[in-house]
């Protein structure tokens, strides 16, 4: 006998998804800002798995705190956009995307920023470990709509949602390896190419990436050590050697290159413009920032060297 799907439509200013066992316990919905229905989804329990079908709307958001118990999540964002957070990694997934994340990543925090569709299929982490090591990571794992295989991925996950409520629980649970598989080899496929860059993997080549795309606000130390097929501890202890952190290193440039804009500021220019230019999207951060660093704020700055 199939597994009953499960139905919930919230309109609540507050809503907990508290309507299954973990792991779907550990998220908190803030649907107060979301413009129309907040969320919506479908929810099928099959074999110590979980496989949900969630739409939410625009301005939704939400966290996930400690997990009470260990699991595997593989994401296909099948419309839309969000936005979030994992500690100081700033994420974006879009259309196309597939993630993977692990319980050991607590306040995982998003916002959708554009009506979204995702499929999520939730796995036991000891399942996980024994036949698919490649997707326990520390770190959120992301195949991009661009990667080689993202075709062959998105026409799995469009096929299990189109079929989610009428697969027969054993179907669904083969379907659901079937997946993770193809999810796996994705990912290895992904870091034995990015592997073949280690051997440049220097601090002047990690600087020169990070002064190509230090205008890029999504610009991180996690960035930068998947674009070498390196692990973020190595990228730290490369830069500790010089003294300081990978991300003092951004933030300094940063400031630098702000510092010298606002030297030669237009009259058109305002301070935010040139703050976003160079990758800071909180104007008062930014401000409280430059004064640390030079003593005075960007403001005053740009006032001094326009007089003069």
């Amino acid at each position: 006998m199939d597994a009953p799907i499960l139905h919930r439509e919230s309109s609540n200013t507050r809503a907990d998804l508290r309507v299954c066992e973990n792991p779907l316990q550990d998220w908190r919905i803030e649907p107060s800002r979301s413009v129309g229905q907040p969320f919506d989804t479908r929810l099928r329990h099959f074999a110590g798995m979980l496989v949900v079908d969630a739409r939410l709307s625009r301005g939704c958001a939400g966290i996930r705190q400690n997990a009470a118990r260990g699991f595997v999540t593989i994401m296909f964002i099948a419309d839309g956009q969000e936005n979030g957070a994992i500690g100081t990694q700033r994420l974006c997934f879009g259309r196309g995307d597939v993630v993977v994340w692990n319980s050991q990543q607590a306040n995982l925090r998003f916002e959708i920023a554009e009506p979204l569709q995702k499929f999520m299929i939730f796995l036991p982490d000891k399942r996980v470990r024994n036949l698919w090591p490649d997707l326990i990571s520390p770190s959120i794992l992301r195949l991009p709509q661009d990667n080689a295989l993202s075709p062959f991925l998105a026409g799995y996950f469009n096929v299990f949602l189109a079929q989610l409520d009428t697969l027969a629980d054993p179907d669904a649970s083969n379907a659901v390896d079937v997946g993770a598989e193809l999810v796996a080899r994705a990912a290895r496929a992904q870091t034995q190419h990015c592997a073949i860059d280690q051997r440049s993997f220097t601090i002047e080549s990690a600087i020169r990436y990070l002064e190509t795309n230090l205008r890029d606000p999504d610009l991180s130390p996690d960035r930068v050590a998947a674009h070498f097929g390196v692990s973020t501890r190595s990228l730290q202890i490369l830069f500790a050697r010089q003294g300081m952190t990978a991300s003092e290193w951004i933030r300094q440039r940063r400031l630098d290159a702000c510092r010298n804009a606002l030297q030669c500021k237009t009259p058109r220019q305002t301070i935010t413009e040139i703050a976003f230019t160079w990758g800071f999207n909180d104007p008062s951060h930014f401000t409280r920032l430059f004064r640390q660093r030079f003593g005075i704020a960007p403001k005053a700055y740009a006032r001094r060297h326009t007089a003069t």
